[in-house]
């Protein structure tokens, strides 16, 4: 199935979220954690992105993302690209680091933030005797013990249970009290897309149904950049060194090894979301079943790990960092 669409939007509030492939650990020492910030502070100044908090574990990690320009995916892009090709050079390694796409939950800052705030920062109870003695959180910074991210924004968040009164704040955190509500939602990766009340939710759901309804132009200002089938044709081209032709025409003696014609396949349904019927055409299949029988097979060679490589390769040609 096609990933979903992402909602964007300016000034629109996301938690993020991202885990090592195999839960592998994406931060080994302080060199790590340290390269991973900087990310965050370059994705500030060049994409106007707007950190309300953060919490990085051994395996993963959480943002609170607020963005005035609506460009959640091109930041992300940068961050997790970025951060990758530096922890390669730090471990001295190669390849993809975490598991796919990073994921992101729309929510409406007036219902969540605050929660999410303390449900961020509460990660790593389990690690440590003092949250606030856990440096790679931003909750050391929102008590003023000290701050590793210059641009981290606390302003918001404090607002809204306290002013200026940060005891009132570290009480609040620190508490027993967990929302379950906001747990239960958290469960077994049961994550929703939107958090919100159901104003909000309507709200967002009525811009989608209209956009896509009428095909308006105006999605750009709401959905994740477009990439068009003929860039992931001529990515693929550049990365394999081979004829455009190659990868859109059926070669029945080469079908087999035609890895860029079957990654090209794979990211015109996943990346510039073509149906089965286009990628038909685009490929000069026979018809839908053979689309639909190639693209589960390519899955599940991603699933085990094979393709992996090449797909970055390609994703590099098509989100230049």
């Amino acid at each position: 199935m096609p990933r979903p669409i992402r909602i964007e939007y300016p000034n629109a509030f996301y938690h993020v979220m991202n885990r090592g492939r195999g839960r592998q650990n994406i931060f080994h020492s302080q060199n790590y954690f340290v390269s991973f910030l900087n990310c965050l502070s370059e994705a500030n100044k060049k994409f106007d992105i707007v950190i309300h908090a953060y919490c990085l574990m051994s395996n993963h990690y959480h943002l609170i993302i607020e963005t005035p320009q609506g460009n959640l995916s091109r930041a992300m892009r940068h961050i997790n690209g970025v951060y990758t090709q530096r922890y390669n050079r730090l471990r001295k390694t190669d390849g993809p680091l975490f598991r796919g796409r990073f994921k992101s939950i729309l929510i409406d800052e007036n219902s969540y933030l605050l929660n999410l705030n303390r449900y961020i920062h509460r990660n790593p109870i389990k690690l440590v005797e003092q949250l606030d003695s856990y440096r790679w959180s931003s909750y050391p910074s929102y008590l003023g013990l000290h701050s590793d991210l210059k641009c981290l924004n606390k302003t918001k968040s404090l607002a809204m249970i306290t002013n200026d009164n940060l005891r009132i704040y570290r009480d609040y955190v620190e508490s027993d009290n967990d929302d379950s509500s906001l747990n239960e939602l958290y469960i077994k990766n049961n994550f929703p897309s939107i958090m919100g009340d159901k104003f909000f939710k309507k709200r967002i759901y009525d811009t989608i149904s209209f956009l896509e309804k009428e095909n308006s132009s105006e999605v750009k200002h709401y959905f994740n950049e477009h990439i068009s089938s003929d860039k992931i044709i001529d990515a693929a081209a550049e990365i394999f060194n081979v004829t455009k032709a190659s990868i859109t025409n059926r070669q029945i003696s080469r079908s087999k090894n035609n890895f860029p014609r079957k990654l090209a396949m794979h990211l015109c349904q996943t990346e510039a979301r073509n149906k089965l019927i286009e990628i038909n055409e685009i490929f000069n299949l026979k018809n839908v079943g053979s689309v639909s029988r190639i693209l589960y097979l390519v899955r599940k060679e991603i699933e085990n790990d094979r393709f992996c490589k090449e797909l970055d390769r390609i994703r590099e040609v098509l989100y230049v960092i």
